[in-house]
């Protein structure tokens, strides 16, 4: 059996005239990595039945920022922490996420980026996209 090392982690701490508090971050175990695909499986079932009693309009910008939050980026931040100060409770439910100060969201996320990239979300192409990578590749394939 090898040893592991400890794991990476990063600390955020941050403090508003709203907010105190402090979160661990370290690199995901696979226990943080399930915890994580409950949370996504969690929202999308949300998201569903909201969207069923209310469909979304995607021109509704608000809304669908919104679903992505609740989506993509709550699951994987509230996963990341493995203990915290500041708050009443843990883990905290997406609408008392979403109401956290931007400036904390954002660097609770650039942390969890730094020790967990693959939990980053990923960017998909579009098939204009693709095919314009695919020609371009060929065109520079055949000028060589």
């Amino acid at each position: 059996m090898s040893i592991l090392n400890p794991p990476e982690t990063e600390i955020v701490s941050f403090s508003s005239k709203r907010l105190t508090c402090k979160l661990t971050l370290p690199e995901a175990d696979g226990g943080m990595g399930i915890f994580k695909t409950i949370l996504e499986q969690q929202a999308q079932e949300d998201e569903d039945k909201a969207a069923v009693a209310n469909p979304v309009d995607p021109n509704d910008l608000r809304r669908v920022s919104l679903r992505v939050l609740h989506l993509m980026m709550y699951p994987a931040l509230v996963a990341a922490v493995t203990t915290q100060e500041g708050f009443d409770h843990w883990p905290i439910t997406f609408d008392e996420f979403r109401t956290l100060p931007d400036e904390l969201i954002i660097r609770w996320e650039e942390a969890v980026g730094k020790v967990n990239p693959h939990w980053r979300p990923k960017v998909v192409e579009t098939k204009a996209e693709k095919r314009k990578k695919a020609t371009g590749s060929t065109q520079k394939q055949s000028s060589t």
